[in-house]
Protein backbone atom coordinates (compact mmCIF):
# COMPACT_ATOMS: atom_id res chain seq x y z
CA UNK A 1 0.00 0.00 0.00
CA UNK A 2 1.21 3.39 -1.24
CA UNK A 3 0.83 6.14 1.13
CA UNK A 4 1.25 8.66 -2.00
CA UNK A 5 -0.80 7.50 -5.22
CA UNK A 6 0.69 9.69 -7.87
CA UNK A 7 -1.07 8.19 -10.78
CA UNK A 8 -4.35 9.05 -8.85
CA UNK A 9 -2.71 12.49 -7.71
CA UNK A 10 -1.70 13.28 -11.28
CA UNK A 11 -5.48 12.55 -12.65
CA UNK A 12 -6.81 14.88 -10.22
CA UNK A 13 -4.74 17.73 -10.69
CA UNK A 14 -5.44 17.19 -14.72
CA UNK A 15 -8.95 17.13 -14.18
CA UNK A 16 -8.62 20.28 -11.82
CA UNK A 17 -6.83 22.05 -14.38
CA UNK A 18 -9.66 21.19 -17.56
CA UNK A 19 -12.68 22.42 -15.03
CA UNK A 20 -10.64 25.81 -14.61
CA UNK A 21 -9.98 26.14 -18.27
CA UNK A 22 -13.45 25.58 -18.98
CA UNK A 23 -14.81 27.97 -16.44
CA UNK A 24 -12.37 30.62 -17.74
CA UNK A 25 -13.44 29.92 -21.41
CA UNK A 26 -17.34 30.38 -20.16
CA UNK A 27 -16.78 33.16 -18.30
CA UNK A 28 -15.02 35.09 -21.98
CA UNK A 29 -17.90 33.91 -23.88
CA UNK A 30 -20.30 35.29 -21.21
CA UNK A 31 -18.00 38.91 -21.46
CA UNK A 32 -18.14 38.74 -25.30
CA UNK A 33 -21.86 38.03 -25.49
CA UNK A 34 -22.44 40.79 -23.12
CA UNK A 35 -19.51 43.29 -25.13
CA UNK A 36 -21.74 42.18 -28.60
CA UNK A 37 -24.91 43.29 -26.92
CA UNK A 38 -23.22 46.65 -25.62
CA UNK A 39 -22.02 47.17 -29.05
CA UNK A 40 -25.21 46.59 -30.78
CA UNK A 41 -27.65 48.32 -29.18
CA UNK A 42 -24.98 51.39 -29.25
CA UNK A 43 -24.83 51.19 -33.34
CA UNK A 44 -28.31 51.33 -33.04
CA UNK A 45 -29.04 54.22 -30.64
CA UNK A 46 -25.73 56.17 -32.79
CA UNK A 47 -27.78 55.75 -36.05
CA UNK A 48 -31.05 57.01 -34.83
CA UNK A 49 -29.27 59.85 -33.53
CA UNK A 50 -27.50 60.66 -37.00
CA UNK A 51 -31.14 60.26 -38.59
CA UNK A 52 -32.51 62.74 -35.80
CA UNK A 53 -29.71 65.31 -36.42
CA UNK A 54 -29.55 64.98 -40.36
CA UNK A 55 -33.53 65.63 -40.29
CA UNK A 56 -33.61 68.72 -37.76
CA UNK A 57 -30.75 69.87 -40.09
CA UNK A 58 -32.84 70.10 -43.00
CA UNK A 59 -35.59 71.35 -41.14
CA UNK A 60 -33.85 74.33 -39.77
CA UNK A 61 -32.26 74.74 -43.39
CA UNK A 62 -35.49 75.15 -44.35
CA UNK A 63 -37.00 76.81 -41.86
CA UNK A 64 -33.82 79.94 -42.29
CA UNK A 65 -35.21 79.18 -46.31
CA UNK A 66 -38.14 80.57 -45.33
CA UNK A 67 -36.87 83.29 -42.83
CA UNK A 68 -34.63 84.75 -44.91
CA UNK A 69 -36.52 84.32 -48.40
CA UNK A 70 -33.78 82.06 -50.12
CA UNK A 71 -33.30 78.86 -51.27
CA UNK A 72 -29.82 78.21 -50.62
CA UNK A 73 -29.09 80.60 -47.25
CA UNK A 74 -30.23 78.26 -44.81
CA UNK A 75 -28.23 75.17 -46.01
CA UNK A 76 -25.26 77.67 -45.94
CA UNK A 77 -25.61 78.70 -42.80
CA UNK A 78 -26.12 74.97 -41.17
CA UNK A 79 -23.22 74.37 -43.00
CA UNK A 80 -21.15 76.74 -41.60
CA UNK A 81 -22.43 76.31 -38.25
CA UNK A 82 -21.43 72.58 -38.45
CA UNK A 83 -18.00 73.65 -39.53
CA UNK A 84 -17.74 76.16 -36.91
CA UNK A 85 -18.54 73.34 -33.82
CA UNK A 86 -15.86 70.71 -36.13
CA UNK A 87 -13.27 73.54 -36.10
CA UNK A 88 -13.61 74.20 -32.19
CA UNK A 89 -13.67 70.62 -31.95
CA UNK A 90 -10.47 69.90 -33.91
CA UNK A 91 -8.63 72.66 -31.95
CA UNK A 92 -9.46 71.30 -28.59
CA UNK A 93 -9.10 67.69 -29.71
CA UNK A 94 -6.12 67.07 -27.14
CA UNK A 95 -7.66 68.67 -24.05
CA UNK A 96 -11.43 66.83 -24.97
CA UNK A 97 -9.03 63.72 -25.43
CA UNK A 98 -7.71 63.86 -21.82
CA UNK A 99 -10.92 64.64 -20.46
CA UNK A 100 -12.39 61.28 -22.03
CA UNK A 101 -9.25 59.07 -21.35
CA UNK A 102 -9.21 60.52 -17.45
CA UNK A 103 -13.14 60.07 -17.46
CA UNK A 104 -13.21 56.27 -18.79
CA UNK A 105 -10.26 55.60 -16.09
CA UNK A 106 -12.67 57.08 -13.38
CA UNK A 107 -15.56 54.84 -14.69
CA UNK A 108 -13.41 51.57 -14.33
CA UNK A 109 -12.10 52.38 -11.26
CA UNK A 110 -15.77 52.53 -10.21
CA UNK A 111 -16.80 49.46 -11.56
CA UNK A 112 -14.05 47.42 -9.55
CA UNK A 113 -15.49 46.38 -6.21
CA UNK A 114 -13.48 48.03 -3.37
CA UNK A 115 -13.17 45.40 -0.89
CA UNK A 116 -13.21 42.34 -3.47
CA UNK A 117 -11.17 39.39 -1.76
CA UNK A 118 -7.99 38.06 -3.44
CA UNK A 119 -8.78 34.36 -5.15
CA UNK A 120 -7.42 31.45 -3.48
CA UNK A 121 -5.75 29.37 -5.59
Amino acid sequence: MKIFNIDRLLESLTGYLETKIELFRLDLEDEIQKVIAKAIILVIVVICVFFALFLISISLSQFLNALFYSRFLGFLLVAVIYLAIGGVVYAKRESLNAKILDNIKSKKGKDEPENQLPDEE
